[in-house]
């Protein structure tokens, strides 16, 4: 069998007929499995390679497969172990003898520090309190108070925010248009009355500043938004000035209340 996916390839190793089969019932079942079929096409070079004589999949061969290499991560390796698990499957249907390997565990994630309510006010106090003696970075000021303040109350995820641009934002209703949420997706989000003033006012100060500028919250160069560094640095120098115990600790152990990223988990 020759698929258009990889120029000429033919299935060579003593599992071609299960793999063919399981391509064959993927896609009979709706799935176009062009990833699936390219992992399976590198699993049968490498039995060709390596096990040109096995004829059932042992525990020996899945886990000289699923040896990670030093070119790839982890997540990358159990796809390629995923698939080798539902060629098994598939052998085991048909009433063949096959060991079937286990799903690899994924990268561990950190845990989340989800801040007080106390710790809250007190960034929010400190952000307020910051002022800057550099001329250029005075203005970028208010656009700080703002910004984290969506990210709080809104659940914005870091970039959602900093590449909002005037034209998606109604400022009379409250509502930021998301562009490419997620992946293609588009998404609303309703700001509340407090909010949405906040915002209306702070869209007429910037006007004023930078008329031209189609982004919210323009960096150092009003033609483009301000970068996630510059964000990210702000984040981590208020939190650094709070006045409450462990902060510093908590910052320099790299927990996700180090980063922005618990504000819009």
């Amino acid at each position: 069998m020759k698929y258009a996916f990889v120029k000429d390839y033919t299935f060579s190793s003593a599992f071609a007929p299960y793999i063919e089969g399981l391509i064959r019932q993927k896609r009979a079942d709706g799935f176009s499995y062009t990833v699936g079929e390219y992992h399976l096409i590198k699993f049968d070079e490498f039995c060709a390679a390596h096990y040109p004589d096995t004829k059932t999949v042992d525990h020996g061969l899945a886990a000289a497969w699923a040896e990670i290499r030093p070119t790839e991560g982890r997540s990358y390796r159990n796809r390629r172990v995923e698939q080798l698990r539902q060629l098994c499957l598939y052998m085991r249907s048909l009433g063949l003898e096959t060991y079937v390997p286990r799903t690899m565990g994924r990268e561990p994630k950190p845990v989340l520090y989800i801040p007080s309510r106390a710790e809250v006010a007190a960034f929010f106090a400190e952000l307020d309190s910051w002022q800057c003696r550099n001329s250029r970075g005075k203005r970028t000021v208010d656009e700080y108070k703002v910004l984290f303040r969506l990210y709080y109350c809104c659940g914005l995820r870091l970039s959602e925010a900093r590449l909002l641009k005037k034209e998606n934002v109604d400022f009379a209703k409250g509502i930021l248009t998301i562009l490419r949420s997620k992946g293609p997706k588009d998404r609303l989000v309703y700001l509340p009355p407090d909010g949405a003033q906040m915002l209306e006012e702070y869209n007429r100060e910037m006007k004023k500043r930078f008329p031209q500028s189609p982004w919210l919250f323009p960096g150092q160069d009003p033609n483009r938004p301000l970068s996630e560094p510059a964000i990210q640095h702000r984040f981590k120098d208020c939190w650094r000035r709070l006045p409450l115990p462990g902060a510093r600790t908590r910052n320099r152990r790299r927990t996700a209340c180090g980063t922005l990223s618990s504000w819009s988990a």
